[in-house]
């Protein structure tokens, strides 16, 4: 028998209460196994210790927990700092993710898996923003920092005047300072997929359909979910890329591909989501019996992690 074990959970205020978040199911699945949760929205760092602050006000040592669940959803810039802080100490436990991932967490992380990906570019620069919108035709514009298909724009060219265009891109580097710009991928209107890895491993997958004829497919942006298993593609480029997202703090990601044209098998990656990484109950609703509910697979890597 697993022996009880204290497991911090640093989350979003009232993620833990929410039923379709992965984060409950995680802490309620925490709980089954009588181990003990202890669930904050921030820390404290005093006396050259770090501390999570819980809600009664109370200071928990996070040397005190056997693991730390860093998976708080849209971070400010606090949250970063305390990030930073957190690479500042040698005694804490293991935690995932790392601090050092979660501080890389922007779409240049893709920048080394270019070989999987769309073409991209990244620009503080509104004429260069307009030059690779025009070398594209129709194109993808985003924030470099961003979730949940916030802030994302679909550009074509052939129905966007220069004028137009060139307000378009100033309005969003003076609000994000830098932005994406991808090549558009037609293969969305296919859904895109998200494989859920933990420590390098695929170990569950759905589609998210974007709703009627918007190009966003996350389900915080209106998307459906959909039954998928994980292709020889799918599972050849996270074998390819874990090694260096595992080593840089990467246990539980979300990989996200999409089918490169309308039809055909061919397929990209678009992004490795490694905070607050979602989908743990859509990939549970479409399981066949008997199988493992993806939480009780992180679990059970935790208790044999420590």
């Amino acid at each position: 028998m697993t022996d009880t074990l204290d497991i911090g959970f640093y989350l979003a205020p009232g993620a833990e209460t929410k039923d379709t978040y992965t984060d409950k199911l995680l802490v309620d699945e925490s709980n089954k196994r009588r181990h003990n949760s202890f669930v904050f929205n921030n820390f404290t760092f005093f006396d050259n210790k770090a501390y999570g602050l819980m809600n009664d006000g109370e200071c928990l040592p996070l040397t005190d927990l056997n693991v730390l669940f860093l998976r708080k959803e849209d971070m400010d810039e606090d949250d970063f700092k305390d990030m930073k802080r957190l690479r500042e100490y040698s005694d804490l436990p293991p935690m995932l993710n790392a601090p050092g991932i979660i501080l890389k967490a922007d779409k240049k992380y893709m920048e080394p898996f270019s070989e999987f990906t769309p073409e991209t570019y990244f620009t503080t620069s509104v004429q260069e923003g307009i030059e690779k919108t025009n070398y594209f035709g129709k194109a993808i514009l985003k924030p470099i920092q961003g979730r949940s298909g916030q802030g994302i724009e679909l550009v074509d060219t052939k129905n966007l005047g220069q004028e137009e265009l060139k307000e378009l891109i100033e309005g969003m580097i003076a609000q994000y300072q830098e932005i994406v710009v991808q090549d558009y991928v037609p293969g969305v209107v296919r859904g895109d997929k998200r494989v859920f890895v933990l420590n390098g491993e695929p170990i569950g997958a759905f589609v998210r359909m974007p709703q009627d004829v918007s190009h966003k497919c996350n389900i915080g942006a209106g998307g459906s979910a959909h039954p998928s298993g994980i292709t020889d593609l799918e599972r050849k480029v996270v074998a390819a890329t874990s090694p260096i997202v595992v080593a840089d703090g990467g246990i539980i990601t979300g990989y996200d591909f999409m089918y490169k044209e309308e039809t055909g098998n061919e397929e990209v990656l678009t992004e490795i989501n490694s905070t607050a990484v979602g989908g743990v109950s859509q990939i549970n609703e479409f399981q066949e019996a008997g199988e493992m509910p993806l939480e009780e697979i992180i679990i059970d890597y935790v208790e044999e992690l420590v």
